[in-house]
């Protein structure tokens, strides 16, 4: 259970709009071409592609698994498949790193085959096995798979234009556990962020122990006077990564719910896949 629970703050914050023209048709597509490339590269599905599962963790004695990437456009797409260590930040999201490090597990999985190409509608399996090593320390390794988007197989058109073709590349974390034990995850803080469409929670946690954590994190409020509970945020597939001790998650609550009035909040953190049935935590606050 958590020691103490930082006092909510509300804080109160003003959307500024600013009024932007482009003036040309090359400076609208340049801010349209800097939007697309800041998405982040670990979403499993877009207009292109998609990916299942988004995730993979070998457990004890399991040997293979396999993705499934499907070709959800109306052209032929191709990707290389490579590794890429990343490690993860507090905030979400990554940092890449430069070369393998001892909790890397690259050098132990063969993926197969490691290019693909795939007509529109077609689909292709993913066949990744894992070699452990007899000195293998008890703990969690993880690499992650790249799926780099190769050039698109242009047809030729007799119609003049401008033709810009946004390409997504998609990294997949894969962990392999050795002996693995539940962390212990723990609520630390919680502030309350209001905006003009909708609240949001920033919500802080620290975990012990060194395996990961995956799960859904949800929200619920019950009003002064009511016996039911509503729920009003959730987050799925939410993991907090080995290396991490501290987490901060933003929660956007749902169909621009705002949290206004007394009653009892409660957060809860619940294991999915391999931790189901576990609660890492559920925590309940009192808001005045």
């Amino acid at each position: 259970m958590m020691e103490s629970i930082k006092a909510l703050s509300v804080l109160n914050s003003h959307t500024n709009f600013l009024d932007f023209k482009a003036t040309t048709l090359f400076r609208y597509l340049s801010a349209l071409f800097i939007f697309l490339a800041c998405l982040s590269s670990s979403f499993a599905a877009s207009a292109n592609i998609l990916i299942s599962p988004t995730r993979v963790a070998f457990e004890e004695r399991q040997r293979a698994e396999r993705l499934i990437v499907v070709n959800n456009s109306d052209k032929v797409q191709s990707y290389r498949l490579s590794w890429q260590e990343r490690a993860a930040l507090s905030e979400g999201g990554y940092r890449d790193l430069e070369g393998i490090h001892d909790k890397s597990l690259s050098s132990m999985v063969r993926m197969s085959p490691s290019q693909i190409r795939l007509a529109p509608g077609q689909k292709q399996i993913i066949k990744l096995s894992v070699r452990r090593t007899k000195t293998l320390a008890p703990g969690e390794y993880r690499s992650h798979l790249l799926l780099s988007a190769l050039p698109l197989e242009q047809t030729s058109s007799g119609g003049k234009g401008i033709n810009i073709d946004i390409q997504v590349n998609y990294s997949l974390p894969i962990i392999l556990r050795v002996e693995r034990e539940t962390p212990v995850v723990s609520l630390t803080g919680l502030d309350l962020k209001r905006a003009e469409e909708n609240d949001t929670l920033k919500i802080s946690m620290a975990k012990q122990g060194k395996f990961s954590s995956f799960g859904r994190v949800e929200a619920f409020f019950t009003p002064s006077g009511k016996a039911e509970k509503q729920r009003i945020g959730i987050i799925e597939n939410y993991s907090i990564h080995s290396e991490l001790e501290r987490a901060l998650l933003p929660m956007t609550l749902l169909n621009g719910y705002r949290l206004s009035g007394t009653g009892k909040l409660t957060l809860k953190y619940s294991g999915q896949k391999e931790y189901q049935g576990e609660v890492f935590f559920e925590q309940q606050i009192d808001i005045n």
